[in-house]
């Protein structure tokens, strides 16, 4: 599915996803490289998703290798949340942000591989809490984006 952004950041290959793939040791899920192909993160123009009677907003999507504001990169995230200071469940990749600070997470488990979570950050301590399993891929996310 053909999402639009607005803010934008330089355009990325396949080149520049690999280089994240093989930093970090993980494949992107086919839907999302497709994504980051026709939009280096930037703003979702639909960016609202209602799951429990809760409205959640997407604020962006995070660049690969370039930021043309002071959100963080995707690798910089992922290196501060996941290695760094391993707040992020092991499975899960942030690839999007809220207002909040919180993280729209796509998941590397074999049984749910590309499932869209949002990770609550002030939740953390809490691991059962932290993670909501938002979609069964990408794509469903984007889907219900209104």
């Amino acid at each position: 599915m053909s999402m639009e952004f607005r803010y934008q950041s330089v355009p990325v290959d396949d080149a520049d996803i690999d280089a994240v793939e093989n930093r970090f040791g993980f494949k992107f899920p086919d839907d999302l490289r497709a994504t980051y192909k026709g939009s280096n993160g930037g703003r979702p123009i639909r960016d609202r998703l209602v799951y429990d009677h809760v409205t959640s907003v997407v604020d962006a999507f995070l660049p690969i290798k370039h930021s043309s504001s002071a959100l963080s990169t995707m690798e910089r995230s992922i290196q501060r949340l996941k290695i760094d200071q391993r707040l992020l469940h092991e499975h899960l990749v942030p690839f999007a942000i809220d207002p909040f600070g919180s993280y729209f997470c796509f998941s590397l488990r074999e049984c749910e591989y590309g499932a869209i979570y949002m990770f609550r950050m002030e939740l953390w301590e809490e691991p059962d809490k932290a993670a909501k399993l938002l979609a069964s891929s990408l794509t469903d996310f984007l889907a219900r984006l209104m």
